[in-house]
């Protein structure tokens, strides 16, 4: 299991307007040719993993792709 940071690379279906970034703190928020929605950056630990998701779900948007990679220190 991952205790420490981990990079992550979130793929939203549809654009999210600019000012939605604010519910993804600490993450690069940008639409994608396609007009789907990427999220990207580096999450502390499993929870935020875990809040991230929370929040996409209780938003109502749903998920493409999700990749996530532990950092090794």
């Amino acid at each position: 299991m991952t205790t420490g940071r981990l990079s992550c690379r979130v793929v939203l279906a549809g654009a999210l307007p600019p000012t939605w970034a604010e519910w993804f703190p600490g993450l690069d928020v940008h639409g994608a040719p396609d007009g789907d929605t990427i999220l990207r950056g580096q999450l502390r630990d499993q929870a935020a993993l875990h809040g991230m998701c929370t929040t996409i779900r209780d938003l109502g948007l749903s998920i493409v792709e999700l990749q996530v990679e532990g950092i090794r220190g």
